[in-house]
């Protein structure tokens, strides 16, 4: 039996990848085809298309990655409509993944799709679409399943997956030495994301925080963790005025920020998995002018930093648009590193959002509900 997997951006390929493990686990004799990134071709996947050509955001990037990714569309649409897919597992990417969605269901494919499209922060009217595209939506956050179900939705509430991926590798001292990281600086992560258009946004905002800190805190140092959809050299370059205070590593979050006292983060999964694993952080983001506009007018909740949204209140700050300055990040950063009883009470009450995110086993039944629904 063979299942076609798309999942378009770094945290979708390490669910994938999981998940994937998880079914061939129950059914060894599953074969997967798609889209994804290294951690998917690890585990097997027949890679039809990678998702570093589709990784991109905003307008301009768009326009720019169009062909590449309409390639990756026909590749995998070419595939669905083949008559060897028995069925569809799309991971978020509903821009993407939602049109696959129509022709798989079109050729009599069945389709489960991983993290809901957010509807509930805006663009409601999706929901009007989803019952016909999708037979089961998997949804990652507790309010979610009761919206989608009122709509029409075969939608299943099974936890977060962060909820068992964000646990620390090693102890801190173990991990510095793993990673060639100094053992005694205070470590500060810088996570622009996992897309190039975004990371060229966001980490020159990042780094000139980054060199008012150095200029106050001798004792301050960087760690850019890179994404597997992002080439190393991209972080390296953009942190150079940091000099050798700025550690780029190749390597999961869960082997690097464990060593860290603080973060500055892109708004996104990478935010929950650092509170996770106790590292309050700043959250950031700026979208072009045409973006912010609909983002304006359009946005239906007073947050975006899924930490803040999952405790449904502000613990972390959100440095957004023009509120996005080295300065204030700065400053942000700078009073947990004055206040370490402030910062680790605050650390506290982030891990504990974990029992906010299901009970343990979330992607053993994603993998249980793809089964059941392929059958």
């Amino acid at each position: 039996m063979e299942i076609l997997i798309s999942a378009g951006e770094a945290s979708a390929d390490r669910y994938g990848a999981a998940v994937m493990a998880e079914v061939r686990l129950r059914r060894p004799s599953v074969s997967f085809s798609g889209m994804g990134g290294a951690a998917m071709a690890r585990e097997g996947l027949e890679l039809l298309a990678d998702a570093r050509d589709a990784s991109v955001m905003g307008f301009s990037a768009v326009l720019r990655r169009l062909p590449a990714l309409r390639r990756a569309h026909a590749a995998l649409a070419r595939r669905l409509v083949s008559g060897r897919v028995r069925g569809a597992f799309l991971i978020d990417f509903p821009d993407f993944n939602l049109r696959l969605a129509r022709i798989a269901r079109a050729a009599g494919v069945r389709v489960v799709y991983l993290v809901a499209p957010q509807v509930w922060a805006w663009r409601a009217r999706r929901l009007r679409t989803l019952p016909a595209l999708i037979d089961r939506l998997l949804c990652v956050l507790p309010f979610e399943e009761k919206l989608l179900r009122a709509a029409g939705v075969d939608a299943r509430f099974i936890g977060h997956p962060m909820r068992d991926l964000a646990v620390p590798a090693a102890p801190p001292a173990e991990l510095r030495r793993r990673h060639a990281l100094p053992a005694d600086a205070t470590l500060v992560a810088l996570l622009p994301g996992s897309r190039t258009q975004v990371v060229k946004r966001l980490l020159p905002g990042m780094v000139g925080a980054a060199r008012l800190l150095a200029a106050r805190r001798p004792e301050v140092q960087f760690l850019l963790p890179a994404a597997s959809t992002i080439e190393p050299r991209l972080l390296s370059e953009g942190a150079g005025a940091l000099g050798n205070r700025a550690h780029v590593r190749n390597a999961p979050l869960t082997e690097l920020v464990p060593c860290c006292t603080a973060a500055v983060s892109s708004s996104g999964t990478a935010t929950l998995e650092l509170a996770l694993l106790g590292v309050p952080c700043v959250v950031v983001y700026r979208v072009g002018a045409a973006l912010s506009w609909l983002a304006r007018r359009f946005l239906r909740v007073p947050r975006v930093g899924l930490p803040n949204l999952v405790a449904e209140r502000d613990l972390l700050p959100e440095r957004l648009q023009a509120d996005f300055r080295p300065e204030t990040v700065a400053a942000d950063i700078e009073r947990w590193l004055a206040d370490p009883p402030a910062r680790e009470r605050l650390a506290a009450e982030l891990r504990g959002l974990r029992d906010r995110l299901g009970s343990p086993g979330v992607l053993g039944r994603a993998a249980d509900q793809l089964l059941e629904v392929v059958g």
